[in-house]
Order: structure tokens, then sequence, then C-alpha cells
């Protein structure tokens, strides 16, 4: 049996399958608890991102299949070494059921990528709230910069699942970035993030704040630890269009509100994002249910930066409410899409952007 406590750590490597033109990349990190349980991960192949979930058996084992965009299914098998820092594992890419390509063996060290310097670049990646606070909390960001100097230093901007916004330098430890941000009434956002190769980005940030009645975002405090696994995000050009795979008709695109004190359904708001501006068409005419009001409603979306805002008319409330939110590439067969937050008059409401 596997002492858990003795192999817990982060571990990574990267092994190059064929050769030539035909060469592909498998990248993976994974970060193991005392537990046995995988608390983050990020596996590139190919250039395309999963997040591997679960908890290793007691002899150290774990098996993950993955459905890729692509049509390929796609197995991976990792072991823990019971006497040295590593672990073993295996990988297969299957399309109908033919074995394409695959490797037989390959090792992840601990402790391995964690020196040199991280690429330079925009990450993206979302903060799921825990399960028991998913009624009053929606899905915040993270946007991660790592500079071009010499020095390769971050900088953190984003909004946790309540709302509050953060914003956050820090200077780089090889590859790693020990994010600390203080947040209202002595609350803290911090813990270690790093940078995978060029491709993403995973941590386990640890979220405290007491409760309190002066408290603007969630006043019933939280105690909870967030795990974060993001994502490359591509150069787009000043005014284009943001990197979800929108399609070329009208409209392109879908607004999604919800939570945040909105009753019921509301329609799904359809959207032409053009470069340098978004057009809102009005209500999805398929969907049923109530309709957000279009008078006040604008969408702003920044490319470039991975990054969009707006407001609309509160029909709950008669209020302005503002929102604000990032896109992510497409990761863990998810499409590429746009996860935001605003602030609703006692929770965290939702805002989607995708692709129509």
């Amino acid at each position: 049996l596997i002492a858990f406590r003795k192999r817990a750590g982060f571990y990574n490597g990267t092994v190059v399958i064929g050769s030539g033109d035909a060469a592909r990349e498998l990248r993976v990190a994974v970060d193991v608890s005392t537990g046995g349980g995988i608390t983050t991960s990020f596996m590139d192949w190919s250039d395309e991102g999963f997040r591997l979930g679960g908890v290793f058996d007691q002899r150290g084992s774990f098996t993950r299949t993955l459905n890729s965009p692509t049509g390929a299914v796609l197995t991976i098998t990792l072991a823990l070494d019971a006497d040295l820092p590593q672990m073993r594992g295996s990988f297969e890419e299957r399309v109908g059921g033919v074995s394409q390509t695959g490797v037989i063996a390959f090792t992840l060290t601990k402790g391995a990528g964690t020196g040199g310097l991280a690429e330079s670049g925009l990450r993206t990646g979302f903060l799921s709230p825990p399960p028991e606070q998913a009624g009053v909390m929606a899905d915040g960001y993270l946007r991660m910069t790592v500079g071009k100097d010499a020095r390769r230093g971050a900088r953190f901007a984003g909004r946790l699942p309540d709302g509050e916004p953060f914003l956050a330098g820090a200077r780089a430890q090889g590859r790693s970035y020990d994010l600390t941000k203080a947040l209202e009434q002595g609350g803290v956002f911090t813990g270690l993030v790093r940078a995978i190769g060029a491709e993403g980005m995973l941590g386990n940030l640890a979220w405290k704040k007491r409760a309190s009645g002066r408290a603007r975002f969630h006043s019933s405090g939280v105690e909870t630890v967030l795990s974060l696994s993001g994502v490359a995000y591509p150069v787009v050009a000043r005014g284009g269009l943001p990197a979800i795979g929108l399609g070329t008709g009208s409209p392109n695109a879908r607004l999604r509100l919800s939570g945040g004190g909105l009753v019921g359904t509301y329609r799904d708001l359809l959207l032409n994002i053009v470069p340098g501006s978004v057009q809102i068409i009005g209500p999805d005419p398929a969907q049923t249910g109530a309709d957000i009001p279009l008078n006040k409603l604008a969408v702003k979306v920044g490319g470039a930066k991975a990054a969009f805002s707006g407001r609309f008319l509160d029909p709950e409330t008669s209020k302005l409410t503002k929102f604000e939110g990032a896109f992510r590439v497409p990761f863990d067969t998810q499409p590429g899409q746009g996860r935001g937050v605003f602030r609703g008059p006692g929770a965290a409401g939702a805002v989607r952007i995708e692709g129509n």
C-alpha cells in the first residue's frame, strides 16, 4: 500500500510521442494530497487541455478516460512509486475503438518543472464555488499575465465566486507564484499558482473571510479552498474577437444570466460580437421564460485581454447591475466560453457568454 502522506506533492513531466512532423506532445502535471486525492491537475495533449480529477486507490493507481472534442477517446493511467518520488504512467488515444497512438510508459517526477522561468503570456481559469454555496455564489474567474521581461513577474486579476474583485502582483519563484490578496473584513485569498509550460496553470487557493454584517460580498463568511486549473489564452489583436470559437453568422453568441436574486428562468440574449463592438439582437425566440429588459443592457468585449463586462436592469429590483467575466478557450471537453459574476441583492449571480 502507498503512504500518501510521504508521496503527496506536485508531479510534472512531458513526453514526445512519435517523431518528425508526426510528433505530438503530452504534458501532465498533478498535485497529490496527503489523502491520495488529485487536488489540481492539468493535462495537455496535442494542444488540447484537460483536467484530471479523482483519487488514487490504496495501491497508488489512478485511471481516467476522457472524450476529446475531436472524437478521440483518451485513457491515462498513473501509478505512484512506493519507493521513489515519482509516478509512472501510460497513455493511449483511440478513435472508433482503434488505437491510434500512445506511450506504454512515462515518468512524472516529484517537484519537476518548478525551476527555470515561466513562459510569458496570458492564462485564464474559472473559480467554482464550494458545492454548499452554489445557490448564493457563481463561477469566479482568474486571469494570470506573466510578463515578458527577464524577471517574469505575474499579475493576477479576477473576481471570487461571491463577486469580490481582486488584483495582485507576484514575483516569480521559478515557475511558481505566491498569490496573496487581502479581502474585505480581514479576509484573504492566497496560495501557490504554478505555470505549467506554455499551456496552462494550476493551484489550490485558500479563501477565508469571517462573517460580518458590514461585508459587501457574502456576509455569512467563508473558509474553503478553490481549485484552479487554467489554460493559455492565445494572442488576439486589439479589437479582435475573443478566442472561443465564434461563428461568422449573426447572431454568433448568447448571453445567459441566472441566480443573484433573479427568480425563475430567463431567456438567453442573442448577441453578434464583431471587432470593436457587441450588437444585442434580443431574447432567443426558441426559448421560453422571462426577459431581461433591453433598454439598459450593454455588453463590452475585450478579446485581446480575454475579458468582458457590461450592465443590465435587474427586473426584480429595477436597479442597474454590473457584471464582469473572463474568456477561456476550449478546455476539459468544454467549448470555449466566457464566465463571470454579478452582485444581486443577497447573492452572486452567474453570467455566461457562449458561441451560438
